[in-house]
């Protein structure tokens, strides 16, 4: 992000270094082997930082190989915890990061639409753990041939034949109704949509985008403290400004979507959403209680940092990034490295992982110091 003074670049610096001591000093989780929450994501985020020559000697190649050779967890289709993971990392590492045997690609690219068709024979179509995620690593892959998209294609518009709206879930699975947002709902469902259809130009494809993009227009709430609140049995209720759930996803899926379908409507409700969110100020407000990307602090300046360039600049925006960065200032100075833990149920603890650990915060400040990370914010859909 080119618009960072010189003082939030410092803090931003001093927060990677903290990850980085963070990794070092914590034990390798032994089970957990997955993109998202194991240890293939720490070895991404150890290989860029030794590819953009920050450290040296930080063995990520090697705990990357070492995930690859000795599978451990059970086998999931997942991005999240699965084979899609796996084949979305290689596809952007390879060649950058390492060399890749094509076969082994070539195996894996069809290991993924093997697994996108069972998660839409068993209807489960969630981004982290189901088809949507799939896809999206299917659609960022390179190696794609044409009859392979088409069959991709063909898959998806057959499942669209016998569901009006790709069903969604809830985690925790309390709430009932159509889940709105990115991590399990359809907002997700809408970005990746909106992928496959840049790449085929499908008019089937852009009435599905239109389709779920009714939903959360519908759904839009201008004068309510949040523009999309959840909704159940007992009434509504407000969500923080998070990742995993909350306005600024949806907005984006609304933007991306707008981009696509020449849509003004859905463009001003993304923009009238994002800038309501900047008007949440307080602790109490914002709901944010830990750093990781999933719902915490370095989640939200990801997600500013992207809609501050799809607004071309926006002072607004560019405001709410610097009170955000002031935040991280105060905590960090403060707390430390303990800042950077993850807010569990029975506790803050430190995660090593990308989603929820201190491997997605250094990545996030990589990001926003402008170094390579190889497309690494799209995993988020952002």
């Amino acid at each position: 992000m080119d618009v960072l003074s010189a003082s939030e670049k410092d803090i931003l610096r001093a927060v990677l270094n903290s990850t980085i001591s963070v990794v070092n000093k914590t034990e390798p989780d032994i089970i957990r082997k997955s993109l998202f929450s194991g240890e293939l994501g720490v070895g991404y985020f150890l290989a860029i930082l030794e590819y953009n020559k920050i450290i040296s000697n930080g063995n990520g190649v090697d705990i990357i190989q070492n995930v690859l050779s000795n599978q451990t967890t059970q086998r999931s289709n997942s991005i999240c915890n699965g084979t899609a993971g796996i084949y979305w990392l290689l596809s952007k590492a390879a060649g950058k990061l390492f060399e890749i045997d094509n076969d082994f690609l070539n195996f894996l690219q069809q290991e993924c639409i093997d697994g996108l068709k069972s998660e839409i024979e068993k209807q489960h179509f969630d981004y982290l753990h189901g088809a949507f995620g799939i896809l999206h690593a299917l659609l960022s892959g390179y190696r794609m041939k044409e009859n392979e998209l088409s069959n991709v294609l063909d898959l998806i518009l057959q499942a669209s034949k016998n569901h009006e709206i790709f069903p969604s879930s809830y985690s925790p699975v309390d709430k009932k109704g159509i889940n709105l947002h990115l991590a399990h709902g359809i907002s997700a469902y809408i970005i990746v949509l909106v992928e496959l259809f840049n790449k085929t130009k499908n008019k089937e494809i852009a009435i599905l985008i239109e389709r779920h993009c009714e939903i959360l227009k519908n759904s839009f709430k201008r004068e309510t403290f949040s523009c999309f609140p959840f909704t159940s049995e007992s009434g509504e209720y407000n969500v923080r400004n998070a990742w995993c759930y909350g306005d600024l996803g949806i907005s984006i899926a609304l933007y991306k979507a707008s981009q696509v379908l020449n849509n003004d409507t859905y463009f001003e409700i993304a923009k009238y959403t994002w800038e309501r969110t900047c008007l949440k100020t307080n602790k109490k407000e914002v709901r944010i209680y830990d750093s990781p990307l999933c719902h915490g602090i370095f989640g939200n300046l990801l997600m500013y940092s992207k809609i501050y360039q799809y607004l071309g600049k926006s002072d607004v925006i560019r405001n709410t990034i610097s009170k955000y960065i002031e935040k991280v200032e105060w905590y960090h100075n403060r707390y430390g490295e303990n800042f950077l833990q993850y807010h569990e149920i029975d506790g803050f603890q430190y995660h090593r992982t990308y989603l929820t650990g201190v491997s997605g915060i250094g990545l996030t400040c990589l990001e926003l110091l402008n170094y390579d990370l190889f497309e690494s914010s799209k995993l988020l859909l952002v």
